[in-house]
């Protein structure tokens, strides 16, 4: 990607796609694997994911939720408790498509508020301003462990995919906003 300035993509023997703009030939590319499956990679059996969604993304064809560079990221997530807990953390990480673990949000410093000790319920809204991170795809994994003993009590991967979009072919992990002053 850094050094082509054409592109032939190929689909079982099939020209799928032949140019110079090398930035759509990867996302089409890329858009073959939009939907990584949720992988559970560990669950003592506590806690359970029962929703993980955007707020604010846009979908492209409903197969990917799409944000903008610059657009604010928020995510709602929803939990439910099998025994009562308190003092749990919540670790929210992005990989990009390689599965290379790119950042983590920080984690929760205020114990979260359950719905009541009939509903077992943890719900919250994860907001970072402006993201800016470089066109690509990139999926959420979510661990939920104790705060004080750090025992894991759940961790899944691939919760949620998203597509980072943005007019300029950028490749590095992130695009960073930046401003140049004349002396």
């Amino acid at each position: 990607a850094r050094i082509c300035n054409q592109v032939l993509l190929l689909d079982h023997g099939q020209t799928d796609y032949y140019g110079n703009d090398v930035g759509k030939a990867i996302d089409l590319y890329y858009s073959r694997f939009t939907h990584n499956e949720r992988t559970i990679v560990f669950d003592d059996g506590t806690i359970q994911l029962m929703e993980v969604s955007f707020i604010n993304a846009k979908s492209l064809d409903s197969k990917i939720a799409q944000l903008k560079w610059g657009d604010d990221f928020q995510i709602t997530c929803k939990f439910k408790l099998k025994n009562q807990l308190n003092d749990l953390e919540f670790l929210i990480i992005i990989m990009d498509k390689e599965q290379r673990s790119i950042a983590m949000f920080e984690r929760n410093k205020e114990n979260m508020v359950l719905g009541g000790d009939t509903t077992k319920l943890i719900e919250f809204r994860l907001f970072h301003e402006k993201m800016q991170l470089s066109k690509g795809l990139y999926s959420i994994n979510i661990v939920v462990r104790k705060s004080k003993s750090k025992t894991m009590l759940y961790r899944i991967n691939g919760a949620l995919n998203f597509q980072m979009v943005h007019d300029e072919e950028i490749w590095e992990p992130f695009l960073l906003e930046s401003k140049f002053c004349k002396f």
